[in-house]
C-alpha cells in the first residue's frame, strides 16, 4: 500500500513511468506477445524490461511500446485543473484550490512540460477566451435529409436543388434567399486551408422568412404574420408537404420528420401580447448564430493531425461535424493569426495529447479541448507575423504551404523556448506529435530523433 499523503498535489521531483502499448504488440498468446516471439512467458519478459527502464530512469520508444517518464507534479496539477470546474472540489478545498497552480488557464501535458524544460523562461500560457475568441459547435438541423440538399444549377433568381431521394422529388427551384451554402462533411473540405462558400454544393433550407400558404392563412388572424412571411413557391411547398408526412428511423422508433426530437422544438406559437411575435413552424430553423458561421473550423473526427480551416468571409454555414471558432468584437487577434497558430506543431501536439482517441484510432476533437488549449503568450509583433503567415497559408499551393508552416512553427517555438537550439526544439516538437499519431493510427512515421 502507498502511504496516505497530506495533499494530493504536493509533489517534488518524483516521476512515474507511463506505458503505451500499440495494437501491433498483441498476438494470440498475449498483449505483448509479438514483442517476445520466442519467449514462453511474454508478460514476464515485459515486466523485466519495464523494471529495468524504471531502475535506470530511462524512456523508450519503439513500434510496440512507448515508455515515458512523467513528473507527478505536472500530472497532478493537470488533474487539479480539471477538478477546478467541479463545485465539489471547490467546497472541499475551501477556496484554496487555485493556490500553487501553474498555468491556471491552460493545463499543460506532461510531455510538453518536459519539452519546455527548466531552461525555458516561458512559464505562462493563455487560452482563447482570454483573447476574446469563442469556441462552439456547428449547425444541428435535427433532420439533415430534409434541411440539406445539393445545388445542381441556377435559373434566374432561383437555385435548382436535388433533395434527398427519400422524398421522391428529383429537383426543385427555390429562391436564392431561401437557401445558404453549408459545409456538411470532411469530404467537402479543400486541399488547402480556406473554405470558399461559392465552391460548396451543399445548401441548407433557410426558411425563417418563408411559410406554406396554408400556414400563413391559418395564422392570418395574428396581425403581424401575413406581412412577415413570404409564401413558398410551388416546388418548395411540395417538398415541405411531402417531408411532413415522411417517416424516418429504425423499426423500433419511426417518426414523422416534424416529430423528431430536434425538429419539434422549432414549432412556436405567437405571443398574443407581443405584436412583433410570429408563430414558427417545424420547417423553420432557429436563427443562425456566430457558431454556425465561424471564422475557423476543425473536424471533430481526425485520422491525421487536426487541420484548421479558414471560413472565407464567414460566408459558409458549418455543420456540427466541426468545432467552430470565432473572434468576438474587440478580440485581440484576427482569424488569419489564429489559423496560423492552430496549424502549428505546438497546437497539433497539444491536441494529440489531450483529445480523445477513438476505438479505430481517430482523434476526436471537441470544443472543450480547444477551449483548454495552452497557447503561448505572444507580443504584438509575433501576432502580426502570424497574421501575415496565415494570409499566405490560405493563398499558396499545398506544396508551398509546407514552407509557410515551417515559418509558423519558428514563430511559435521561438516564443516558447527562445532562439537557442531552435531547429532541434522544432524537430523534437514534431516528433512528439508524430509519435502520438503513430501510436493511435498504427502507421509508421519518420521519428528518427528521439526525445528522452
Amino acid at each position: 500500500r502507498v502511504p496516505r499523503r497530506a495533499a494530493a498535489f504536493d509533489w517534488n521531483d518524483e516521476k512515474f513511468l507511463r506505458l503505451r502499448l500499440a495494437g501491433k504488440a498483441t498476438d494470440e498468446r498475449s498483449v505483448v506477445g509479438r514483442m517476445f516471439p520466442r519467449s514462453r512467458c511474454a508478460e514476464h519478459e515485459f515486466a523485466r524490461l519495464v523494471s529495468r527502464w524504471f531502475r535506470q530512469k530511462t524512456s523508450h520508444h519503439s513500434d510496440f511500446v512507448t515508455a515515458e517518464r512523467i513528473k507527478l507534479k505536472d500530472f497532478s496539477l493537470n488533474a487539479r485543473h480539471t477538478c477546478l470546474a467541479q463545485p465539489w472540489f471547490a467546497s472541499l478545498e475551501d477556496g484554496a484550490a487555485r493556490q500553487g497552480d501553474i498555468n491556471p488557464g491552460a493545463p499543460l501535458a506532461p510531455e510538453l512540460a518536459a519539452w519546455l524544460g527548466k531552461s525555458s523562461d516561458c512559464t505562462s500560457f493563455t487560452v482563447l477566451e482570454d483573447l476574446g475568441v469563442r469556441v462552439g459547435q456547428g449547425l444541428r438541423t435535427g433532420a439533415n435529409l430534409f434541411f440539406y440538399a445539393d445545388k445542381v444549377g441556377e435559373k434566374g433568381s432561383n437555385q435548382i436543388l436535388a433533395p434527398a431521394p427519400i422524398f421522391g422529388i428529383s429537383h426543385i427551384q427555390v429562391p436564392k434567399k431561401s437557401v445558404q451554402a453549408v459545409l456538411r462533411k470532411q469530404t467537402e473540405l479543400p486541399d488547402g486551408y480556406k473554405v470558399e462558400a461559392t465552391s460548396l454544393k451543399g445548401r441548407v433550407l433557410a426558411l425563417q422568412k418563408y411559410a406554406l400558404p396554408e400556414d400563413i392563412k391559418r395564422c392570418g388572424a395574428h396581425r403581424n404574420t401575413r406581412g412577415s412571411y413570404r409564401p413558398m413557391a410551388d416546388g418548395l411547398a411540395k417538398l415541405v408537404r411531402v417531408a411532413a408526412t415522411t417517416t424516418v428511423g429504425d423499426s423500433h422508433d419511426r417518426r414523422k420528420i416534424p416529430e423528431l426530437s430536434a425538429v419539434a422544438p422549432n414549432v412556436r406559437s405567437a405571443d398574443p401580447s407581443d405584436p412583433k411575435s410570429n408563430p414558427r413552424f417545424w420547417y423553420m430553423l432557429p436563427n443562425f448564430a456566430p457558431r454556425h458561421r465561424p471564422d475557423l473550423l476543425v473536424a471533430r473526427v481526425n485520422h491525421g493531425h487536426p487541420k484548421t480551416f479558414l471560413n472565407a468571409k464567414r460566408a459558409a454555414l458549418v455543420d456540427a461535424n466541426f468545432v467552430t471558432i470565432w473572434a468576438e468584437k474587440g478580440a485581440h487577434v484576427n482569424s488569419e493569426a489564429l489559423l496560423a497558430l492552430f496549424n502549428s506543431s505546438w497546437c497539433h501536439a497539444s491536441l494529440e495529447l489531450i483529445a480523445t482517441v477513438m476505438g479505430g484510432g481517430a482523434l476526436k476533437v471537441e470544443a472543450t479541448y480547444i477551449r483548454r488549449l495552452p497557447l503561448p503568450v505572444l507580443n504584438t509583433t509575433q501576432w502580426e507575423r502570424l497574421s501575415c503567415l496565415g494570409k499566405k497559408l490560405v493563398d499558396v499551393s499545398p506544396k508551398k504551404a509546407q514552407d509557410v508552416l515551417r515559418a509558423i512553427n519558428q514563430v511559435v517555438v521561438e516564443a516558447l523556448v527562445g532562439k537557442a537550439n531552435l531547429d532541434k526544439k522544432l524537430e523534437e516538437l514534431r516528433v512528439i506529435a508524430q509519435r502520438r499519431l503513430q501510436a493511435r493510427s498504427g502507421k509508421r512515421h519518420d521519428t528518427s530523433q528521439s526525445v528522452v
